[in-house]
């Protein structure tokens, strides 16, 4: 799909918008739009409800090779760590927050 980027006024921040099913906007601070990667892609199903638009470049082919941003393609395929993450910090309530001060740690684990 096409590809819409730009940089924050301060240049800290980069935005993207991608046309994939849905229009995808995403933000970074490290990795850039306009760097892309070929990926095999599944052509969506006729019933979905954006296939009219997203079925043009797999014409008659079930699968394709296209070209996805980068940032599009570390968010698909490595979103399971972001996941894990998650868990294990909601199993871990001691890993939620730590304050600057040393003693209010100490004391949590002391108490």
């Amino acid at each position: 799909g096409k590809t819409y980027s730009i940089y924050t006024p301060n240049r800290e921040v980069y935005y993207i918008g991608w046309k994939d099913q849905a229009f995808v906007l995403i933000m970074s601070s490290f990795i850039l739009g306009d760097k892309r990667v070929k990926r095999l892609r599944k052509r969506p199903k006729e019933t979905s409800s954006k296939a009219k638009t997203i079925r043009k470049p797999f014409s008659k082919e079930p699968v394709k090779v296209l070209s996805i941003p980068i940032i599009t393609d570390g968010y698909n395929y490595y979103i399971g760590v972001v996941n894990e993450f998650d868990y294990l910090t909601a199993q871990n309530s001691g890993l939620w927050y730590v304050e600057r001060r040393g003693y209010q740690v100490l004391e949590y684990w002391l108490l």
